[in-house]
This record gives structure tokens, sequence and C-alpha cells, in this order.
């Protein structure tokens, strides 16, 4: 049986970190609108014409919707829908193995009969139940923020499908630091890993949400799951499904990992 004690001590410290992360995150939104508002005028610093067009021509990019309302739309989505979930989603498996199972500060276990081998996959599943959850509450805000201060309605249906593929985006990345995370690697090499892989991700996510035409053979384009006329297009679902069964691969093998390798797990690498 789940001890209560451990499991509400849980819920309640990655609860805190998060509101702490998201206020953070929110300050610096609403410097991003204050200095780029729907009507063009600057407040603070106008970053679109001064800062985000000359970047955009340098790497040779477009807007997809070269509107203010397009930009702000952009810029949030990557911030609430793709980049945050992604991140506490390689925070939460370094944790798994770094910090410890057994300790019962972090991580909420189960005392079975059954081992490590069930330990281990409860903890997986319950990797993927806090990954939709902050997803959920990264589309919230962003849907929120989007309505707020873009000119434009937003198609809250569009939005929604969006979500579900950046999910399948930020599980199969979440999956991959886990298995990371349970390699055996040492600790300066499974940060490097986990975070290069953040970076990278969200910077192809706005060579492809921006508009950007870097291409793979088959005409692929990078990210291409996430941009909007993708959304309900064959290839966008497709790609969806393949990185959400690539996940679960990524899942099982850190599970098989931990069956054959005697890791102790309060023991820090």
């Amino acid at each position: 049986m789940i001890s209560s004690a451990v499991f509400l001590e849980n819920i309640k410290e990655t609860w805190k970190r998060w509101c702490m992360t998201v206020f953070g995150l929110c300050l610096i939104q609403l410097l991003l609108i204050l200095s780029c508002v729907p009507t063009g005028k600057s407040i603070l610093l106008n970053l679109e014409e001064y800062f985000l067009d000359p970047v955009l021509q340098l790497v040779s990019l477009k807007l997809s919707d070269p509107s203010v309302s397009g930009t702000l739309t952009t810029v949030f989505f990557g911030f609430w829908v793709l980049l945050l979930p992604t991140i506490y989603t390689l925070c939460r498996a370094e944790e798994l193995v770094a910090e410890g199972m057994e300790s019962g500060r972090l991580i909420s276990y189960i005392v079975t009969p059954l081992g490590r081998e069930n330990v281990i996959r409860t903890e997986a599943f319950s990797l993927v139940l806090d990954q939709f959850s902050m997803l959920a509450v990264s589309a919230g805000a962003g849907l929120l923020f989007s309505g707020l201060f873009c000119s434009d309605t937003q198609n809250v249906t569009a939005f929604l499908f969006q979500s579900l593929k950046a999910f399948a985006v930020q599980f199969v990345l979440g999956g991959f630091a886990f298995l990371v995370s349970c390699s055996g690697f040492g600790k300066s090499t499974r940060r490097l890993l986990l975070w290069g892989l953040t970076g990278g991700g969200f910077f192809l996510y706005l060579l492809g949400g921006l508009g950007g035409w870097l291409e793979i053979p088959g005409g692929f384009t990078v990210f291409s799951v996430l941009r909007q006329e993708s959304l309900l297009a064959e290839n966008g679902g497709l790609a969806a499904a393949f990185f959400l069964l690539l996940g679960i691969v990524f899942y099982g093998l850190a599970v098989l990992i931990f069956q054959k390798k005697e890791l102790k797990f309060g023991k820090r690498n």
C-alpha cells in the first residue's frame, strides 16, 4: 500500500516548486508583453523591431504569422506548453535516481513483496501522470495569456490539439531522460545530456514554430508536428503517435536496466 504521509508530502513539494517556477516565468512573460503589445507600440523595448526581426533574418527564418499577436502566441506556446513541462520532466527523472527513492523525501514508494521492479514501474507511471498534470497547467496558462494579450481570437480546439502534440514531443524527451538517468552515466554526463536535450529541443521548436524551413529527407520540417497547418494533417498525427511509442520504448528500456543492474537508490553518482 502507498504511504499516505509520503504521498502527500511528495505532492506538496512538487506543486510548491511548480508554482514558484510559474510565478517567476509569469514575470518574464509580463516583460515580453509590455515590450511587444498588440498595438505595436513599445513600452519597454520593441523586441520585434530591434531584436526578433534581426535574429530571424540572420538565420534566414520568417514568421508564420508576422503580426505581433502571432509572435506573442508563438512565444507563449513555446514557454508554457513545451518548455516548462519538458524541464520539469527532466528534473523529475534526475531526482528518481540521484536523490534516492527509499528516502521518502521526494518520491512516494510502495511497500510490496514484489520488490524493486514494481517500484520502478510505479514511479515511471507516476512520472507520466506528472507530465499530464504539468501540461494541463501549462496549456491553461498559455491559453489564458494568449487570449488576454493577443488581438486575434485564439482557436481553443486548435490550441488543445497543439498541446497534445507538444505532450507527445516532451513525453519522448522525458522517456529518454529517464533512460539516461538509469543508465549509470556519471552525474556530470547525465546533466550535460539532459539539459543539452532541453535546450536543443526548444531550439528545434523555434525553428519549426516560427516558420523555419529546415527540412530533413522526405520534406519533413523540423518539429512540423507542432506547426499550425499540420494540426489535422496525417503526417502530424503519425509523428505524434511515433513520439509516444518511442517514449514508451525508452521507459521500458529504463525498467530493464534497473532489472539487470544492482543499483543503490540512495547513492549519488
